[in-house]
């Protein structure tokens, strides 16, 4: 419990110094929480992974996963961020348009610069 005390001195002190420092409100702080990134880092480099994050808005969830996708790049794994509000509702409607959606989408993640430079090239 002292440690939980220590890490919110901590934050409020970060805090009045960037009020002092004149940073912005919108400032972003992440506050670590040790058990929750060590799962998400052993669970991302499993086969078949799949990491829910559920938490109120302003929690740290989307900065989390970046930490995650991070992690996973430096052990040698490609990323994919899939947005599925770029989906409109016709897309997500269908089974076979949006499994159509998903695997383009995917694949322009993954792919290289270079892979699009030749690929462009030859159309």
């Amino acid at each position: 419990m002292k440690e939980l005390g220590d890490k919110l001195d901590a934050i409020e002190q970060q805090l009045q110094a960037a009020e002092n420092f004149g940073l912005r409100a919108d400032t972003i702080i992440y506050i670590e929480r040790p058990p929750i990134e060590d799962k998400s880092y052993k669970a991302i480099v499993q086969p078949g992974a799949l990491i829910r994050l559920k938490a109120p808005q302003r929690m740290g969830k989307t900065l989390l996963l970046e930490k995650t996708l991070d992690y996973a790049r430096h052990q040698g794994y490609q990323t994919a961020k899939i947005d599925l509000q770029l989906a409109d509702i016709d897309i997500l409607a269908n089974l076979k348009a949006f499994l159509q959606w998903l695997c383009v989408d995917v694949a322009d993640s993954l792919m290289s610069v270079d892979v699009k430079r030749l690929i462009t090239r030859h159309h």
